[in-house]
């Protein structure tokens, strides 16, 4: 799956890369995963705006990366 997602993205962009982030410096990502792991199967997944919770998770990632 993942060579797919990066084949697909690399002829689509000029450049792009793939680097691995620790959970704990990216927990919005992990949020919105395990949010989207619970959805039933070929359900869509859109939101009006920011999902409830991810405002302070977005601060504490920024918090973490300016740290």
């Amino acid at each position: 799956l993942i060579h797919e997602i990066k084949w697909l993205v690399s002829s689509s962009f000029i450049k792009f890369s793939v680097e691995y982030c620790p959970r704990v410096c990216n927990k919005v990502a992990h949020a919105l995963a395990a949010r989207g792991c619970k959805c039933s199967p070929n359900s869509d997944l859109y939101w009006d705006g920011m999902p409830v919770g991810m405002e302070n998770l977005v601060a504490s990632d920024l918090a973490e990366s300016l740290s």
